[in-house]
């Protein structure tokens, strides 16, 4: 077969020539590396997507990369970039059109600075610094172009706000005029920390050692070496995809977790605060039960003693309360129960504690009282509240109420010599208004 002398746009090095045999070592590198890309395993992540960004200043380069990573794509008629593809296609038909012969290994670099016009997404006409479609053929990768770095992170911020971002980036490392591969890595890196990036180079301004010092790479970079070879490019391709693709669904389970151990942590937060407040309050009431008015008083006790302080304990029974859960039953006593409660804890002080006891007793602590006289004035405002008419479910409700009075350090100096004084006050004064203690 007489095969005209052609140039292979973005593959073989840039020169004639001769005629390919489908048979020999350039023909199999070719078969072999569209044939790795063809028969590419399905995405395994959701969409089905594998987003790679190409970064270099040189269109031939991006078609370079899309012969291996979209094979198969359509270009658009009637353009210089089409007929240097057209000539590649009468090649690759000159040399697959016998599908007979199996792959062959590669055989040796190709060129990578073919100076023929790259195209846009999968094929498609180049248009420097636009972003091109991606490619939808099952099994490859969806490619987009950038051909300076502010144009590539405007593409990679742009992929990030929709929820689709790229998986990888190859990147060159000179891109004049604008940032170099470096700058270009640090930018995408601040933007998606997560991608994964390929330097691309023949050679670069910078010793190595300052790139990975000023990249602190971690696992996240790779160097491809100009002139490479078609199957590097599709391995890396496959391997950091489908490493960044793991990488995702690991954070994703992460965070599933995290957030399932947060949820898990609040409602286990909740049941003991519940829990410890049905431990010190009264259920019905939400006052303080006779556990927490005992602590309470013990903590108010010891800040007296430093401090010099009084304090005061008024105990008080309801006068007339049994009538009611006689006359219109125990919902409507609960009801009153409710109200007169709330018109205690108005009563009260910042760091007096209001404490239902059972029944309708109900102990007040007023800490830091100067006097006795001081705790009678209190005493005498809680009862005449209490004795205040009451509205229940329509029913206008009335009783009143006996108090007895305890003050330390002079009726004692504990909590339960404080209560039994106070309660012993209370009996003796029951029904009347205010006992002296």
């Amino acid at each position: 077969m007489n095969a005209p002398a052609v140039r292979i746009p973005a593959l073989l090095p840039d020169a004639p020539i001769s005629p390919l045999r489908p048979d020999g070592p350039v023909a199999g590198e070719i078969r072999s590396a569209v044939t790795l890309a063809v028969a590419a395993p399905p995405c395994a992540w959701a969409g089905g997507e594998r987003r790679v960004l190409l970064v270099d200043d040189m269109p031939a380069i991006h078609e370079d990369f899309r012969k291996v990573l979209c094979p198969g794509g359509s270009r658009s008629a009637g353009t210089p970039e089409a007929a240097g593809a057209a000539a590649f296609d009468a090649l690759e038909d000159s040399l697959f059109g016998d599908p007979s012969p199996a792959p062959q290994p590669m055989a040796g670099p190709h060129a990578a600075a073919a100076p023929t016009p790259a195209a846009e997404g999968c094929g498609a006409t180049p248009a420097p610094h636009r972003r091109g479609p991606e490619c939808a053929r099952c099994g490859g990768f969806a490619v987009d172009s950038a051909y300076q770095g502010q144009e590539a992170l405007a593409q990679v911020e742009a992929a990030r706000r929709e929820g689709r971002p790229y998986a990888m980036a190859f990147v060159d490392m000179r891109m004049p005029p604008g940032w170099d591969g470096v700058q270009t890595i640090e930018q995408l890196w601040r933007a998606d920390p997560a991608l994964q990036v390929v330097i691309c180079t023949a050679y670069t301004d910078y010793a190595w050692e300052d790139v990975l010092a000023r990249l602190e790479p971690a696992d996240r970079l790779l160097v491809l070496k100009k002139p490479f070879d078609a199957i590097e490019v599709a391995q890396l391709a496959h391997t950091l995809t489908a490493k960044w693709a793991a990488s995702q669904a690991v954070a994703r389970h992460t965070a599933e977790l995290e957030a399932l151990v947060r949820a898990r942590t609040g409602e286990l937060e909740a049941a003991n605060e519940r829990l410890q407040h049905q431990a010190f309050h009264d259920p019905l009431t939400g006052l303080a039960n006779r556990a927490l008015l005992h602590e309470r008083l013990a903590e108010a006790l010891g800040r007296a003693d430093r401090q010099g302080d009084g304090v005061g304990l008024v105990y008080i029974d309801l006068d007339r309360f049994k009538p009611v859960n006689d006359q219109h039953g125990h919902e409507a006593g609960d009801a009153l129960l409710r109200a007169l409660a709330r018109r205690l804890q108005s009563q009260t002080r910042p760091g007096d504690v209001v404490a239902r006891l059972g029944g309708d007793e109900f102990v007040l602590m007023a800490a830091a009282v100067s006097s006795r006289a001081v705790l009678q004035e209190i005493a005498g405002r809680l009862v005449d509240s209490l004795s205040e008419p009451v509205r229940v479910d329509g029913l206008e409700l009335q009783v009143g109420a006996s108090a007895g009075l305890a003050f330390s350090p002079e009726d004692g100096r504990d909590a339960a010599t404080l209560l039994r004084v106070a309660d012993a006050a209370m009996y003796r004064r029951k029904p009347g208004r205010v006992a002296a203690g």
